[in-house]
């Protein structure tokens, strides 16, 4: 049929088609190129404001404080959206029992040790696998009756449920955008301490920075 047609209308035709080329092109370049960036990573584990209450036997612990502050910068996403990282944070424990005849006062500071890996889907969706480990730090224990300092060993890092995050908010994702900013937020309930049962929150806040790049 084209062998058929009119020399002017074969032209236009090809005028057309390559006009539609260089759409197709940019389409599938963007795609791609989203399936690589940087990540920001902030992570959270605390008690909630004014601490908890505790009893273990006859002691009463009240407040019970625990929070820990891990931050992940700049952590590359591969083309396949696969990326992985190690972080460290200041991990704080601090409390006030009281017990039949003597009050104990505590406080511990660690450098945690948080490991990440995850992927990031083309539908833009997120999965994230942490595993959170205690470092050394020092406990400083005062009581009605005297006191002490120990040093604390590391722990394993332990697993953590894995995160199947959503976008919260986008920008810069539009057909003239050269760079696209998606932000994911989550929180959850968690109680996972080393040694302690403590009702705790987790945060997770990512931000993931993505360039277009036409290919070469």
């Amino acid at each position: 049929m084209i062998d058929s047609m009119r020399p002017w209308m074969r032209r236009q035709m090809l005028v057309f088609v390559l006009a539609l080329l260089p759409v197709a092109l940019v389409t599938a370049s963007a795609d791609d190129a989203r399936q690589r960036g940087t990540l920001d990573i902030q992570f959270e584990v605390h008690t909630r404001p004014g601490g908890e209450t505790v009893q273990q036997g006859p002691a009463v612990i009240s407040p019970f404080n625990i929070g820990l502050a891990v931050r992940a910068d700049g952590v590359k996403v591969n083309e396949d959206g696969t990326f992985s990282f190690e972080a460290r944070g200041t991990y704080r424990l601090d409390y006030h029992a009281t017990s039949p005849g003597m009050t104990i006062d505590a406080n511990e500071h660690r450098a945690d040790r948080v490991l990440g890996k995850g992927q990031v889907q083309p539908d833009g969706t997120l999965a994230l696998d942490l595993a959170w480990g205690h470092g050394e730090g020092l406990l400083v224990v005062v009581t009605s009756v005297g006191g002490s300092t120990a040093r604390q060993p590391a722990t394993e890092a332990v697993p953590l449920p894995t995160w199947n995050l959503s976008p919260v908010s986008r920008e810069g994702d539009d057909a003239d955008s050269r760079r696209v900013t998606i932000q994911y937020k989550s929180r959850r309930p968690s109680t996972v301490v080393g040694t302690y049962t403590v009702p705790l929150t987790e945060r997770i806040e990512v931000k993931y920075d993505t360039k277009l790049v036409p290919r070469g």
